[in-house]
């Protein structure tokens, strides 16, 4: 079945650059701008240049997030950097870090809420432990082991797991009020790291730091898009929002001399010796970098507001 599809895309191909291309008129055949798209076509059906020549499935990103950085990738420097002024960067980390959370963690995580739920159904129904006798005591350790497991499961709760452990060796002798207040304030914190690691929610997050701005259009279509699939491409959306950050940060070797950097936040910002900037800011971006590599500089923070930096250029 794959040799046949493999051979019947080759043979599409093939047609394809018989129709571009008329060797006996050479190369400069006029009819090759209008039939670059056929063969940009062909291309695509048989070959997925992210993966390497030598792969033959076709791959089309379910994420618009990612379209959309693919987009932004394939832009001049200059228009990259001036994305800046706009970009949410720290939102679309937090987008990236909800997505990196491993499934049966964010599984953990809504147990653990639910055993802590159960709990505190317990420690509210009696005005103290003590007086309830043993029953209710073991019911009630039962429920905050369970949550002390679930917190362990998803690895990135240990605090939590501690807390949880210290109010049980107190469950016997203290009275339920503090125990209800204890567990309601572990809750809190469990049901924040639960909302930390929902994607939806960091994708909403982001579009509610974009609000209207005129030139984030295209973004805010594709975090839209996206929240209709935040449970199905994870893996996309963290490769987009790594795009993003390298596109808009990565300068190396760029001639940036006729932008206009202000504005614009640059900490973060790698350059090498051949990027150009505009005079006004060159002596600037060169005290206030940091050398990380033989031929990279990065600009660090400098405690000043971006207006406050166009006023010294």
């Amino acid at each position: 079945m794959t040799d046949q599809w493999l051979r019947d895309g080759l043979a599409a191909l093939d047609t394809a650059l018989d129709e571009v291309l008329d060797l006996d008129a050479g190369l400069a055949d006029a009819r090759l701008p209008g039939r670059a798209a056929a063969l940009t076509d062909a291309l695509d059906d048989v070959l997925d240049l992210d993966a390497g020549l030598n792969a033959i499935v076709t791959r089309r990103h379910r994420s618009a997030l990612l379209r959309f950085a693919h987009l932004l990738a394939a832009r001049p420097p200059r228009d990259r950097l001036l994305a800046r002024r706009w970009l949410p960067l720290g939102g679309l980390g937090a987008v990236r870090a909800a997505a990196e959370i491993d499934p049966s963690t964010r599984s953990a995580l809504r147990a653990l809420v639910h055993e802590l739920d159960q709990a505190l159904i317990v420690a509210r129904a009696s005005d103290n432990v003590r007086e309830h006798g043993q029953d209710v005591t073991r019911l009630l350790v039962a429920f905050v082991d369970r949550a002390i497991d679930h917190a362990r499961r998803a690895g990135i709760a240990p605090g939590i797991a501690r807390n949880l452990d210290r109010i049980k060796k107190r469950i016997p002798v203290e009275e339920s009020s503090r125990t209800t207040y204890e567990l309601t304030a572990v809750q809190d914190k469990a049901m924040a790291l639960e909302e930390d690691t929902n994607l939806g929610a960091a994708l909403k997050y982001v579009l509610l730091l974009l609000g209207r701005h005129g030139d984030a259009g295209s973004l805010r279509q594709a975090l839209e898009s996206d929240l209709d699939d935040s449970g199905l491409i994870g893996r996309e959306v963290v490769e987009g929002v790594r795009l993003v950050q390298r596109s808009v940060t990565d300068v190396t070797g760029a001639d940036l001399t006729d932008a206009d950097l202000g504005g614009i936040p640059l900490e973060g910002v790698r350059w090498s010796a051949a990027t150009r900037w505009p005079a006004a800011w060159e002596d600037w971006v060169r005290h206030n970098s940091t050398r990380v590599g033989a031929d990279l500089w990065e600009i660090r923070a400098d405690g000043l507001t971006t207006d406050e930096r166009a006023a010294l250029t």
